[in-house]
């Protein structure tokens, strides 16, 4: 397959992720007036560019009218904003270790029992970082379920001791899960609840208490479902229909049978069955929701809304589903059981001969791109600047910001088009249907050109209710929030210092580790003293 667009996608995800970052770090760390500087100094900048583009003087500015300052936030909207914050981080550093000129991010493991003790600790850090930053969105925004400060380090702990077990058990040859499975429980409240509102939305006419946390909690878990469109939903339809591209796949199965027998067999099918059983019934039925929300806006009984747009994202994710399913099934598309990647070109011995041709192979990078490459790069910024905007983590209200927010939208926009016009392009080539840049230019330049984006933004602004419904927090709210960001920053301050430093020692670590915060604390401390 030529290169294109489809194998930038890693690229253009880093992108995406880091554009949103910042845009959620301006909104809600810098303070209201230095904010307002920064917007009226980019507004500057694009303006005076824009006029020697197009020649013309640029217009004079009309007066300045002075912008109130926001009310603050309340506590869910904080650490709501803060979590968002830690997962775009978490998702850059990531994508960044990937590259090998950025190796030195990566941990150095040199084979000893204490490096091995780290480099396992270090992996533990990471799964939990991510884990618990989409749980604690789960568990503390809709509905704050943890009801307590303290409970948010016993959560935090079993978290990491679930995910510790499984690593015991990696070791001696049980592939137990426990950590999945402990993440479905905490999702079942979330999915649940998204099942209530799409099937149960209560009339937008309705104005009672009632109805206004449920719809409230309701898009909210919506959007936080979401976050768990990770390739396991590529593996509903094998599970649900028995085949090999479900059971056989290396998270669910491999060593626990060969090292440990029947044993092993009943171990994994059990897990397997209650973490993929759980998982394709929440996903059968977010689909049957979707359809039947979209049945009743037909009717004219409900409006399009935020069910609406949640709804043709599942109906979406459905059809990717179904496409990588029937293409690996009938061999259009061969995907290795184990991993899910797309088979090597090749010849393989599986007791009879299996051959991958070139053309097999290009067709199934092709659709891994179109769908697991769509879930892992362009779902997780664009659903993060939903739930930023939607839900009033962060408030666009004066003018700059809501210029900032189109020229984002631009960006998201300019993102989805680049890969879907080349995956367009190289589905044409495959069905041998002439295909040329001009003609994507041609079609892709005035969606761009004649205001889609206003139709984004649209989408994305949040409705009146959501911002004045909230939840009393029964304890302390500020010690919530340095909870939260304790431990979720510690855990990512923890990685990535063990990545960087490379340490072999736990004196070691513990020495890095407390130097960064340190060196931190003091870069957050010395200039709010100054600048005060």
């Amino acid at each position: 397959m030529t290169e294109s667009g489809v194998e930038f996608l890693d690229e253009i995800g880093l992108v995406l992720n880091l554009f949103v970052l910042l845009f959620v770090v301006l909104f809600h760390v810098v303070p209201f007036k230095a904010r307002q500087a920064i917007l009226a100094w980019l507004d500057a900048r694009v303006a005076s560019f824009r006029s020697m583009v197009t020649a013309h003087e640029a217009t004079p500015e009309p007066a300045k009218k002075r912008e109130k300052k926001p009310a603050p936030m309340t506590w869910e909207r904080r650490v709501g904003a803060w979590l968002i914050i830690w997962l775009l981080a978490y998702m850059i550093h990531l994508q960044m270790t990937f590259y090998d000129s950025l190796d030195w991010l990566r941990y150095e493991w040199d084979g000893s029992a204490a490096s091995t003790s780290i480099y396992k600790m270090e992996s533990v850090m990471s799964w939990f970082n991510f884990i618990f930053i989409c749980t604690l969105l789960m568990l503390l925004i809709p509905i704050p379920i943890l009801r307590r400060t303290w409970m948010v380090p016993l959560f935090a702990a079993m978290a990491i001791g679930a995910r510790m077990v499984d690593s015991w058990g990696i070791d001696n040859g049980w592939n137990l899960n426990l950590a999945i499975l402990f993440v479905m429980l905490i999702a079942m409240t979330n999915i649940i609840m998204s099942l209530r509102t799409m099937f149960f939305l209560p009339e937008r006419s309705d104005r009672s208490p009632e109805a206004l946390a449920l719809r409230r909690s309701g898009y909210f878990a919506l959007g936080a479902t979401v976050i768990l469109s990770d390739f396991m939903v590529f593996l509903v339809p094998g599970f649900l229909s028995g085949k090999e591209s479900t059971w056989w796949y290396g998270s669910f199965m491999n060593w626990t049978v060969v090292f440990n027998g029947h044993g092993g067999l009943l171990t994994t099918h059990i897990l397997t069955s209650i973490i993929m059983g759980a998982f394709s019934l929440f996903m059968v039925g977010l689909g049957i929701g979707a359809i039947y929300h979209f049945v009743q806006v037909r009717k004219k009984r409900r409006d399009f809304g935020v069910v609406g747009i949640f709804s043709m994202y599942y109906l979406f994710i459905w059809a990717l589903i179904l496409i990588r399913f029937f293409a690996n099934e009938t061999d259009f598309a061969p995907f290795a059981n184990m991993s899910g990647r797309p088979m090597e070109a090749g010849v393989y011995d599986y007791g009879t001969l299996y051959t991958v041709t070139e053309e097999q192979m290009s067709r199934a990078v092709l659709i891994d791109a179109l769908t697991r490459g769509f879930t892992e790069h362009l779902v997780y910024p664009i659903i993060a600047l939903v739930h930023a905007v939607k839900f009033g983590l962060i408030r666009i209200e004066t003018d700059l910001e809501k210029k900032a927010l189109r020229g984002l939208a631009l960006v998201l926009l300019l993102a989805m088009a680049a890969v879907f016009t080349e995956v367009l392009q190289e589905v044409l080539n495959m069905v041998g249907l002439p295909n040329n840049d001009i003609i994507f230019a041609i079609i892709c330049g005035p969606v761009l050109a004649t205001g889609w984006e206003r139709l984004l933004i649209d989408a994305m602004l949040p409705e009146k209710e959501t911002l004045t419904i909230t939840w009393k927090f029964p304890g302390n709210e500020a010690v919530l929030v340095w909870t939260v960001n304790l431990l979720v920053g510690g855990a990512f301050l923890f990685q990535v210092v063990v990545g960087v430093f490379s340490p072999v020692t736990w004196g070691a670590v513990a020495g890095v580790f407390f130097l960064s915060a340190l060196v931190l604390a003091l870069a957050r401390e010395i200039p709010r003293r100054v600048w005060s």
